[in-house]
């Protein structure tokens, strides 16, 4: 798996493409994750959508916070939305 910075983990992740970042911020190109936290996922549609774990949402931490902005999806959605694959809820 290549390696990269978050900005260029989060390009992978639009792009569909697996990164590891040089920190806690990595994609298999159809979820990324912040540590093991699914922060986004890859919908049926193929929207990127990104789940709102920041203060302005369900705070978890201010790292995952930080990827969290990183990672840009066309949509995003509430911790517990119906549209999260059940796995990630």
């Amino acid at each position: 798996m290549t390696k990269g910075n978050a900005p260029a983990v989060s390009r992978a992740w639009k792009e569909g493409r697996p990164m590891q970042g040089y920190g806690a911020l990595w994609t298999t190109g159809d979820t990324i994750y912040s540590y093991n936290l699914p922060i986004g996922f890859t919908a049926a549609n193929g929207d990127k959508v990104v789940i709102e774990y920041t203060r302005q949402g369900s705070f978890y931490s201010s790292t995952t916070s930080k990827h969290v902005s990183q990672a840009h999806g066309q949509r995003r959605v509430m911790p517990g939305d119906e549209s999260i694959p059940a796995w990630m809820r």
